[in-house]
């Protein structure tokens, strides 16, 4: 069994990897980690945010506040505010009309955040997760991680590739 230890000084949030037997495809991701000091707290919304708008561009032309506020559950008001923030980061664009836009720097955030859910949703759902929940979980701790945590995660994921056969059944190598 395969375990790692991540620290908030080395790598940006607290939590562990456990990896399951060589036969088995399953694992165990524990997050821990709220301070609001850390990364995390400090970036999560905005990325929820990024890629909120992102999403909703993805399947209507158009993306207003009001469009927002719905799709994440909250407020207009909490909504505008934050959209303000971000307008200020340089990561967010509004037109005259309230359709609202990423600048190229909010789509890179975006799409990287995009990258980082794909992989957990794949890597949850391949441990045995339900779909739905392994979509749910897998956004809900993507924006809460460092760059420096993910690429660890990433590049301990590929290290443990198992071997496949052409018919995709799992073989010693």
């Amino acid at each position: 069994m395969t375990k790692r230890i991540f620290t908030a000084e080395q790598d940006g949030f607290v939590g562990a990897y456990y990896g399951g037997p060589a036969t088995s495809r399953k694992a165990v991701i524990l997050m821990l980690g709220d301070s609001s000091t850390d990364r995390m707290a400090r970036c999560g919304a905005a990325d929820r945010y990024l890629y909120a708008v992102q999403i909703l561009k993805d399947r209507y032309l158009c993306v207003r506040s009001v469009d927002l506020a719905h799709y994440l559950g909250i407020t207009k008001a909490s909504v505008s505010a934050f959209i303000r923030q971000m307008r200020e980061q340089g990561l967010i664009e509004t037109e005259p009309d309230g359709n609202l836009l990423l600048t190229d720097a909010g789509q890179q955030r975006a799409k990287l955040l995009g990258v980082r859910i794909e992989f957990f949703r794949r890597l949850l759902t391949d441990a045995g997760v339900q779909p739905e929940l392994a979509l749910r979980d897998a956004v809900s701790f993507s924006w809460k991680m460092s760059e420096a945590s993910f690429d660890a995660f990433r590049a301990m994921k590929a290290e443990q590739q198992p071997c496949r056969n052409h018919a995709g059944d799992i073989s010693s190598c």
